[in-house]
């Protein structure tokens, strides 16, 4: 079977062995000085002579209409409509993206970023629309997830600069996915720069963890509890390096508190990153959870009924230093650095935390100055020793 094919732009193309199908191959664009080519499934293998006719026809007027496209292109510079088409969305690939990494839920960092971008051309994407979007999130208030309800609340604050720059962190992971799978050709992150952060210490130390704690009581919230909420969730976070949404999400019926060895169970719908953990509880939180569960009402499901904790939080700061020195998810920070200055492994921090990244967990250690001073003389007992015998061995 002989085919009528555009000469020197389209020729047809077909499988090794037996061949289930037709194909043709064409020029499409050149990159760099280099021709590109395509290649396109016309029909299935015709068999009959009924459907050797059909496949006759239907290669020879595609290949026509693909080289009238390339002769366009080639002195228009106009792009065939059919790759438009084909091209992903920022969307597209940020679902691939998702559900490469095993994300069954939307983490916000991607939803911001897809209610920016999530119907555009990926390829259509600059850096300049990246750097006009984030600069955008610094007039945006906070949103923020409640798992106990489900839903997104909008805060009274604005976001800062670290939390705009996971927003391009999740812009160029996503891109560099696109990229490696040849998804895209450019990269819409390029040259844009990351917003400078303003350093602080992350790590409360027990004394001021102590003032805050007595700043938080001396004014509690009129909540008609006779409990105090957010500073008992404050305890209970620094106490077990949990998150802030995992301590609001809390109920009685996963704080197992008779158990020989009592613990908190976090559900894969409880966590952030969708792993299941058991958390050991501290004696001092056993002791306050019954205190608490003697007082309240016994009909309630969540252990802290918080709706708003941060204005709290942060006004029992400003109180005792002038300024929100300490965020309140520093008490997981500190947990973390307390368990590492007692020697912790850190293998077994990364489970009682749930932190899946290795990175991650590393970020959040703030060795304190007694820490570092510790290890220094550790350095220095072990050049002394070194030093002796050396000594007993010139006698």
């Amino acid at each position: 079977m002989k085919f009528n094919l555009p000469k020197g732009i389209c020729h047809l193309e077909l499988p090794r062995g037996n061949p289930t199908a037709l194909h043709i191959k064409y020029p499409y664009k050149k990159v760099g000085g280099v021709q590109k080519r395509k290649t396109e499934k016309v029909c299935a293998f015709p068999l009959t002579k009924k459907q050797r006719k059909e496949a006759k026809e239907l290669v020879e007027s595609l290949a026509k209409k693909r080289a009238v496209e390339y002769y366009e292109y080639e002195k228009y510079g106009k792009e065939p409509e059919h790759l438009k088409q084909q091209k992903p969305t920022f969307q597209d690939i940020a679902e691939r993206y998702m559900s490469a990494m095993g994300m069954e839920a939307i983490p916000l960092s991607i939803k911001d970023c897809l209610e920016a971008f999530g119907g555009r051309i990926a390829d259509s994407i600059t850096p300049l629309n990246v750097e006009d979007f984030l600069k955008s999130m610094l007039t945006r208030k906070v949103r923020q997830y409640r798992p106990h309800s489900g839903t997104y609340e909008t805060l009274n604050r604005y976001y800062e600069a670290s939390t705009i720059n996971t927003r391009l962190s999740i812009i160029k992971e996503i891109s560099k996915y696109a990229k490696k799978g040849y998804l895209v050709e450019k990269d819409p992150t390029k040259g844009v720069k990351m917003f400078p952060i303003k350093s602080r210490q992350k790590h409360i130390p027990y004394d001021d963890f102590l003032d805050i704690v007595a700043k938080l009581n001396s004014n509690p919230q009129k909540t008609g509890r006779k409990s105090n909420n957010v500073a008992n969730a404050a305890t209970m976070a620094f106490f077990t390096g949990m998150r802030k949404n995992e301590v609001l999400g809390l109920t009685w019926d996963r704080a197992k508190l008779n158990e020989p060895i009592p613990h908190i169970i976090l559900n894969e719908e409880h966590t952030k990153t969708k792993q299941p953990r058991k958390v050991p509880l501290m004696p001092n939180l056993v002791e306050m959870l019954k205190d608490i569960r003697k007082v309240e009402h016994i009909h309630d499901k969540r252990v802290f009924p918080i709706t708003y904790l941060n204005p709290t939080w942060n006004r029992a700061l400003k109180n005792l230093y002038g300024e929100r020195l300490y965020r309140f998810h520093d008490c997981r920070s500190s947990f973390v650095t307390n368990m590492a200055s007692f020697g912790v492994l850190g293998e077994y921090r990364r489970k009682i935390t749930g932190h899946v990244s290795i990175d991650t967990h590393e970020d959040y250690l703030q060795p304190t100055l007694e820490d570092l001073y510790r290890e220094v003389l550790k350095v220095y007992e072990g050049m002394v020793a070194e030093e002796s015998k050396v000594d007993l061995a010139t006698v």
